[in-house]
């Protein structure tokens, strides 16, 4: 893998994104330290748009658009239906769980749990639910951000140690966090959003006007049309076509790999091997039954951070941390909006 190669002016940048989110920790430290509220909740004072911000932020993370690029080089834009369904348990969550978990008034989910239920059995859930999620899960899901981060540190920086930076980024983040708690994590989310938010958004730029992409004829052009459908296909035969584009259209290219040959080779090996079931061009399609199964099952059926149908853990954490009801369900609008639908594509362009 090529290794990049930064000058003073983009290390000077890194520093300065560390030093502003350390500075943003030690500014609101004295107002998170004046009370339990203040340190977990934010006092209960926190507009919709910090909230939602701060919630679309913490499922950002190093292994989102990565794992994003993977699953349109394997099935494609509609292969994004296996994460796309968790929408329904998020609105869920808008309009019938967001005003309750702000009504309820207490500093965690787990301190619901208490309120709520009585006896040995509550008991034995608030333990299993602080071990299950709070040390196992959350170790499986650092562990895989961590991999990514350690991934994209060993080519930003290959004269350096991946393993000492990403402990770095550890504790420059448990710094700011610890001193300051949720109001640090939220303005700090914030900013930091918007810094990863809008590098993608420069990044889909570029990746659009590639020389490669330029000379196949623009983004449409450079690969089969169905990589780009929203709506996955259920048709039992393939339904990627042998000639996805008139290979004229890079007959100008300027000794560039002609992106349109590439695709047809890969779809002519392929198809001579009999027992492959992908489609022609190598991507796996969602047949019909994964898809129900997606959209009709997986989002209530399944745990995973960030999309728990009614909320829980950060989601609920932050929703409890809005000025008001109101401003809890606006929060959440936001958090599904922007995690389901703004964010999403620019790492999809930068993908294709």
């Amino acid at each position: 893998m090529q290794s990049m190669s930064l000058s003073t002016g983009d290390f000077s940048v890194i520093l300065l994104y560390f030093a502003v989110s350390i500075g943003l920790g030690l500014f609101l430290s004295r107002r998170g330290g004046k009370s339990l509220s203040e340190y977990f909740l934010s006092g209960r004072s926190v507009p919709w748009w910090l909230v939602g911000t701060g919630m679309v932020a913490t499922t950002f993370a190093a292994d989102t658009p990565l794992f994003i690029t993977g699953v349109i080089g394997t099935s494609g834009i509609s292969g994004n239906w296996v994460w796309w369904s968790a929408a329904a348990g998020g609105m869920l969550t808008v309009f019938f769980f967001a005003r309750l978990w702000r009504r309820a008034g207490v500093l965690t989910d787990l301190e619901f749990i208490e309120i709520r239920y009585t006896g040995r059995a509550a008991s034995i859930l608030r333990g299993f639910k602080s071990i299950y999620f709070g040390l196992f899960i959350n170790c499986i899901v650092m562990g895989w951000v961590n991999l990514a981060m350690l991934g994209i540190m060993r080519i930003l920086f290959p004269e350096v140690d991946g393993q000492l930076a990403v402990t770095i980024c550890a504790l420059v983040t448990l710094a700011y966090v610890a001193i300051s708690g949720l109001w640090g994590v939220m303005i700090a989310d914030a900013f930091q959003f918007t810094v990863a938010l809008g590098g993608c958004i420069l990044l889909a730029v570029f990746a659009v006007q590639h020389p490669r992409i330029q000379a196949a004829g623009g983004l449409n052009a450079a690969l089969p049309a169905p990589v780009y459908d929203f709506l996955p296909h259920f048709s039992d035969t393939n339904f990627w076509p042998e000639q996805a584009v008139p290979a004229s259209d890079v007959s100008n290219a300027e000794e560039e790999p002609n992106i349109i040959n590439e695709a047809n080779a890969t779809n002519e090996a392929n198809a001579a091997d009999e027992t492959n079931t992908n489609d022609g061009n190598g991507l796996q399609r969602i047949d019909l039954w994964s898809f129900l199964a997606f959209i009709l099952i997986q989002w209530w059926a399944s745990w995973y951070p960030g999309a728990e149908p009614g909320g829980g853990g950060y989601i609920a954490q932050r929703i409890m941390s809005a000025r008001n009801e109101r401003h809890g369900l606006l929060a959440t609008l936001w958090f599904v909006v922007a995690h389901y639908c703004v964010r999403s594509w620019p790492w999809i362009v930068g993908a294709i």
